[in-house]
């Protein structure tokens, strides 16, 4: 198997990662969602056996791996999925977003009103950071999918 496109790989497996990590999340419980960013309301609705955090963040872990799929597909390692280019478009879009405003809302933003919501400051810094990031690999890799393989 030869690996046409290493960014699509390496966002492809960024994606697969963070999938798994939104799932251990429900499997862990209350503290996690908490450490992991997502408040004091998600920890306290897990705590008391609600069923929104687990749908919420299982649709995350789904929308997640699926990004993964597409960006293995483009690399080479599966089978060519429908609509490759606009799903790894959006994709790009949905990580840069995500990176982008989080960025700009840790910056902009009171620390005090972040840790109030339950939120870590560092937490919203590195995972932004993270975010920009795979929208780096599936954007460089985007564009390698227009170059011809010599």
């Amino acid at each position: 198997m030869i690996i046409r496109n290493p960014f699509l790989l390496i966002g492809g497996a960024l994606s697969f990662i963070a999938a798994s990590l939104h799932m251990f999340i429900i499997i862990m419980g209350p503290s996690w969602y908490l450490f992991f960013g997502a408040g004091k309301q998600m920890a306290t609705m897990a705590a008391q056996g609600q069923w929104q955090p687990t749908v919420i963040t299982t649709s995350i872990a789904l929308m997640l791996a699926t990004w993964g799929s597409y960006g293995f597909s483009a690399a080479g390692l599966m089978r060519p999925l429908p609509w490759m280019r606009t799903m790894l478009c959006i994709a790009t879009g949905i990580y840069l977003l995500r990176g982008v405003a989080g960025l700009a809302f840790a910056l902009l933003a009171d620390e005090s009103t972040l840790v109030h919501n339950g939120v870590s400051y560092m937490f919203v810094i590195a995972s932004s950071v993270m975010c920009c990031m795979h929208a780096g690999c599936y954007a460089i890799g985007l564009q390698r999918l227009r170059r011809p393989a010599y």
